[in-house]
């Protein structure tokens, strides 16, 4: 999850992954005790090899960690893998230990619910963040100068994706029916294939 937050999605997916592993294990052991330990330390595993998030804010960041202890026990479940960092930066620019697994291209799954809006302080307008991203120049001559965060998460996300991943993000009914932002409609359907578009409403 590159804008995780406090963490919602990547606990969900770890209470998934524990259900599935708690029944394997049942099948194998006899003994209850047995089975509890080998679910927590295969969890464990999975989590450190394959959970990751990146937030902007540093405090959330920390609550995230604190979630994903409270939901497993041990810091070594997948807690530390959430870095505090702008994933919408250039990769060089994020700010994570040497020889780490986050990079584009490399997760078979992505799931996220980014920062909405164009408000001070969320407006995207650096020129160097922006040369990253087709979006920036997608059908029209001169360059976007700033963009709103969702836009470009939407095209973050798919640039973590490995080819045929699959990716679940939350976005504001603007990009799904705004006619001004067609052009974004145009490049999702370019890059991806839609298997569901989901209105909830605002409760």
């Amino acid at each position: 999850d590159p804008a995780c937050g406090t963490g919602g999605f990547l606990i969900m997916v770890k209470n998934l992954w524990r259900e599935v592993i708690e029944e394997q294990e049942k099948q194998k052991w006899t003994s209850d005790q047995e089975s509890r330990q080998s679910t927590y330390l295969r969890l464990k595993e999975v989590c450190n090899v394959n959970l990751f998030g990146i937030d902007i804010n540093p405090a959330l960041v920390r609550a995230c960690q604190m979630n994903l202890i409270m939901h497993g026990g041990e810091r070594e479940d997948g807690s530390h893998n959430v870095f505090a960092s702008d994933s919408l930066h250039h990769p060089g620019e994020w700010d994570l230990p040497e020889m780490h697994d986050i990079r584009l291209n490399g997760f078979d799954i992505v799931v996220t619910n980014p920062p909405f809006g164009a408000g001070p302080g969320l407006t995207v307008d650096d020129p160097y963040t922006l040369e990253q991203y087709e979006l920036r120049t997608f059908e029209i001559e001169t360059p976007r100068t700033s963009m709103a965060p969702e836009r470009l998460f939407v095209e973050r996300c798919w640039q973590f994706l490995k080819p045929g991943g699959r990716m679940a993000i939350v976005l504001p009914d603007s990009i799904l029916s705004n006619p001004g932002l067609a052009w974004i409609r145009s490049w999702i359907l370019r890059r991806c294939r839609i298997i569901a578009s989901i209105d909830l409403p605002t409760e």
